[in-house]
């Protein structure tokens, strides 16, 4: 099944509580991500060249943290998300989750980013070189330390 189709396959209040389990940090914002779901359950799939892959993996991944293995979907960030809807879920073998559980997984790693075409046309206009000078005078200007 796609993103798109697993997307209609549950209510966002399925979703919710995986959410929060998931991304404790996120229970203050589930605002934005119920705003999401309706964005990408709107939206209509349209495939793109030059994506992160047509596929989006399934799998338990330890984040080093300490907190040992949790669900993962990759590659879902940094794609366009009309592409992202036409991904093909696939569900590693050692993957035991609802679709609920999927779901939620997916609209947070797309939620974090994530593009519209208005998104992509503010982004190539950034001049990240001169951002990032200004941030930097800004950091010390303050008292703090910029790693090179």
């Amino acid at each position: 099944m796609t993103y798109k189709e697993l997307l209609h396959l549950v209510a966002f209040k399925e979703v919710e509580p995986h959410i929060v389990n998931m991304y404790p940090e996120a229970k203050d914002s589930l605002g934005w991500f119920k705003l999401h779901y309706d964005m990408l359950r709107l939206m209509n799939p349209k495939r793109h060249d030059d994506s992160n892959g047509d596929m989006c993996h399934i799998t338990m991944k330890d984040w080093d943290d300490g907190t040992g293995p949790h669900l993962d979907a990759f590659p879902m960030e940094g794609d366009w998300w009309e592409h992202s809807l036409t991904k093909e879920i696939v569900l590693d073998a050692n993957v035991q989750v609802t679709n609920a559980e999927i779901a939620a997984c997916c609209l947070w790693h797309t939620s974090f980013y994530g593009f519209t075409k208005r998104h992509m046309k503010e982004l190539s206009q950034i001049d990240y070189k001169s951002k990032a000078k200004e941030l930097k005078t800004i950091i010390l200007r303050n008292g703090g330390c910029v790693p090179s």
